[in-house]
């Protein structure tokens, strides 16, 4: 199932153990906070790669973030993701910090 979230830390440690069966997501900006929360919650994430051949995006008419969150989900649910790891909140820091200089 697909659904929205507001994205403070309470309202998505309430959504993360809601169904804490599985949650796959996107890496982005985000996804080492939700990973993060989810490792605190002792549950395993599943942080995927936008850049692999099921993410391929030719034929497709619309392409929204829920269309996304969708694939995603069926892509988790057929064990079809590239994982990717997400490096410690230090590193994720310390990158951040350089980018900004």
């Amino acid at each position: 199932m697909c659904r929205s979230t507001r994205t403070s830390a309470d309202d998505l440690r309430r959504e993360l153990t809601r169904q804490p069966a599985a949650i796959a997501f996107g890496a982005c900006s985000q996804a080492g906070g939700v990973h993060d929360l989810r490792v605190g919650l002792g549950l395993v994430p599943l942080v995927s790669s936008a850049t692999g051949a099921a993410w391929q995006w030719k034929r497709v008419q619309r392409k929204t973030n829920r269309d996304d969150a969708l694939k995603l989900a069926e892509l988790a649910a057929v064990g079809e993701l590239d994982g990717v790891s997400v490096p410690p909140h230090e590193v994720r820091q310390w990158k951040s910090l350089i980018w900004l200089m």
